[in-house]
């Protein structure tokens, strides 16, 4: 299971530390490119389907999570919102269920 953040993604997209908590689905596709390269470590370097966690925090927009959530989808990715940082224990939606049936 890998787990991501929407702000690491848009890190590894170009954005600055100071604007992480801004949306921008510009960096964010650029970052995808480093969630793809951990996709494709757990497909072909150990053999096992990637499960995605997409850690959420309250500066993600739902057009940030939908972008990523849809690439996930669009590579054949099991991908879930982990929404307990930003909203609390009592808010989690759990990990994908996909991860215990692998």
């Amino acid at each position: 299971m890998l787990v991501a953040t929407i702000r690491a993604l848009k890190f590894h997209g170009g954005v600055a530390r100071e604007n992480l908590t801004e949306e921008n689905l510009r960096a964010l596709r650029a970052g995808l490119a480093n969630l793809n390269r951990h996709i494709n470590n757990l497909r072909e370097n150990y053999g096992v389907p990637a499960v995605v966690s997409i850690n959420q925090f309250v500066s993600d927009t739902d057009a940030e999570v939908e972008l990523v959530m849809e690439h996930c989808k669009a590579l054949g990715v099991k991908v879930a919102l982990s929404s307990h940082w930003a909203n609390g224990r009592r808010c989690h939606r759990s990990r994908p269920h996909g991860g215990r049936n692998l």
